[in-house]
């Protein structure tokens, strides 16, 4: 038979264990929200420091500086690349390519994005033109390799300018999410 204080021994060390459980299960909770919120600052950290250091739109600049300059190319590349056995017509790609290395030497001059808008401007409304007066030749190896070289040179100019200056005391930021 079972004794009273043996029941009520046992509901006692009963009631302490519920308590240390609730107490344990509370200052776990707890626990797991303070890393949450700690997880939250370093990411909101992460990204203010990507913003204060102009991150999404750098991004965007360069993205589209790096379109702007692969249509560009594409678009000259295209009008050079059309073909024909004129020699009247290679002289005009010559003086094409003259001209295209002019813009490209603008762009390299170019120092902020506003010049470089303007000088693509004037390459978008001289592409135009060109296609306009269907001018095509047939292409030797060198006459492609130059028209190849001045797209490189101008595509590179074109991010370098768009690019934004580093802000001095900025945080460098790689870890783009």
């Amino acid at each position: 038979m079972v004794y009273r204080s043996d029941i009520e021994a046992l509901e006692a060390r009963y009631r302490a264990l519920d308590a240390e459980l609730a107490e344990r299960t509370r200052a776990r909770d707890e626990a797991a929200q303070l890393l949450a919120e700690a997880r939250a600052r370093a990411r909101d950290d992460v990204r203010m420091a990507d913003l204060a250091a102009g991150g999404p739109a750098r991004r965007r600049r360069w993205r589209r500086s790096a379109a702007m300059a692969v249509l560009a190319a594409l678009v000259v590349m295209g009008i050079v690349g059309q073909r024909t056995a004129s020699h009247q017509r290679a002289a005009g790609v010559q003086r094409m390519l003259d001209r295209y290395g002019e813009l490209a030497d603008k762009i390299c001059a170019c120092a902020d994005r506003a010049c470089v808008d303007k000088v693509t401007e004037e390459l978008t409304s001289w592409a135009a033109q060109l296609s306009h007066d269907h001018l095509s030749a047939r292409l030797d190896e060198p006459t492609l390799h130059r028209a190849t070289e001045v797209a490189r040179r101008m595509s590179d100019c074109m991010i370098k300018a768009s690019s934004p200056r580093p802000t001095p005391g900025a945080p460098r930021v790689t870890n783009w999410q």
